[in-house]
């Protein structure tokens, strides 16, 4: 009888140590992480703003910058936001190389702990818009220079619904 305690008891601390919901396989915590999947093909910089809900604008002190190695392949960047950091919108910059050749994007996601949101392919064109320095069809963005400048960009509208959904998940 006592066997059977002892075992129900190691069971039992195995289920409990085992769910615990709040951190994802990668430990983190507590905040929103967005990925993204794409074919880039040069070496390139990503960067991920996401806006101050008060102003709802973007700055450089609300940004994450990763180097991209080019590749043939799709590869999946992930950009961990700040803990207490639930944007309403995002804008993903789609590098810095001006000889940088069209970009594939197969998926745009949102991460808080477990909980996960794949955007569809309709989502995408419906929730993101390029701006002048990105020609965008049907997940292809062909990056652009315009009088000498360059800065494309994928600005989301509104996306506090999806985060939020996440979050009490």
């Amino acid at each position: 009888m006592r066997f059977i305690n002892i075992l129900t008891s190691l069971l039992l601390l195995i289920i409990i140590f085992s769910c615990n919901n709040n951190i994802n396989k990668n430990g983190i915590e507590n905040q929103l992480i967005v990925h993204i999947e794409l074919k880039i093909v040069q070496d390139d910089v990503l960067e991920l703003y996401f806006d101050n809900r008060e102003t709802n604008t973007f700055s450089s002190k609300k940004s994450i910058r990763k180097k991209i190695k080019g590749s043939n392949s799709f590869q999946k960047v992930s950009f961990i936001l700040d803990k207490d950091a639930y944007p309403n919108r995002i804008r993903i910059d789609l590098g810095e190389n001006r000889s940088q050749e069209t970009i594939e994007i197969k998926e745009i996601g949102l991460q808080y702990n477990n909980a996960t949101h794949t955007f569809s392919n309709e989502e995408i064109d419906k929730l993101f818009k390029p701006n002048i320095y990105l020609d965008y069809h049907s997940l292809m963005a062909t990056p652009k220079e315009m009088n000498g400048n360059y800065d494309p960009y994928l600005e989301s509208f509104n996306l506090s619904k999806y985060i939020n959904e996440l979050i009490l998940q």
